[in-house]
C-alpha cells in the first residue's frame, strides 16, 4: 500500500447567509477532519461571499473556501464521508494534483 502523501485541494461552498462565526465553525470542522484522517493542512483560502453561476438549493450566493493539504487517498474518502451536504454546505469538490 502506498503511504506517500499527495497534494489535494478541496473546495466547498457554504451558505452565504451564515454568520462569520458559523462559517469559521465549518472551516474548523473541515480542518479537524483532514488532520484526524492523517492529512496536513498547507493553506486555507477564504474567497468569501460570491454570486453563484447558477442557484444551488434556491440560493444565488455562496461563501467559497478552498483547503490545500497533503494526504492519502483515505484522507479524501474520510473527508468526503464526514462532510455530507448539509444546511451549511452547498457543494464540495476534491481534486488531486500539485498546487
Amino acid at each position: 500500500m502506498n503511504t506517500q502523501k499527495a497534494p489535494y485541494e478541496t473546495s466547498i461552498i457554504v451558505n452565504a447567509s451564515l454568520e462569520d462565526n458559523q462559517i469559521e465553525t465549518v472551516v474548523n470542522r473541515v480542518q479537524e477532519s483532514i488532520v484526524k484522517s492523517g492529512g496536513e493542512i498547507v493553506e486555507v483560502i477564504k474567497w468569501g461571499r460570491k454570486r453563484l453561476a447558477y442557484p444551488i438549493k434556491k440560493k444565488n450566493n455562496g461563501y467559497y473556501i478552498i483547503f490545500e493539504y497533503n494526504g492519502l487517498p483515505t484522507t479524501v474518502r474520510q473527508l468526503e464521508q464526514s462532510l455530507p451536504t448539509s444546511f451549511a454546505e452547498h457543494a464540495k469538490c476534491c481534486v488531486c494534483g500539485g498546487f
